[in-house]
């Protein structure tokens, strides 16, 4: 199982549900992706960024075909432009 996880701060926390909206749609991307799972940050503290995303792939190969994958891209496209910034995690088990 490979594991990816990013969380992301975006430049108007208003547009949080519609990210959150359009990266559980990568669930569409099976057998790529085993589970996706996204959500708005509750806590607002400090330290919080305002999404989470946490996806998970049968392997480091369906995981790499998920990165290049036109759905992917397309919606990298719409969201770096509303990124102010970044942090991901790749493990497996």
């Amino acid at each position: 199982m490979f594991t990816h996880v990013v969380v992301y701060s975006l430049v108007e926390t208003a547009d949080a549900a519609e990210v959150v909206r359009r990266l559980k749609e990568m669930r569409t991307l099976a057998p790529l992706v085993t589970s996706v799972d996204a959500g708005v940050d509750v806590s607002r503290t400090p330290a919080s960024y305002d999404v989470a995303l946490v996806t998970t792939h049968p392997d480091a190969e369906a995981y790499q075909g998920y990165l290049s994958h036109p759905v992917h891209q397309e919606l990298f496209a719409w969201l770096k432009p509303q990124l102010a910034g970044r942090t991901l995690v790749d493990f497996t088990d």
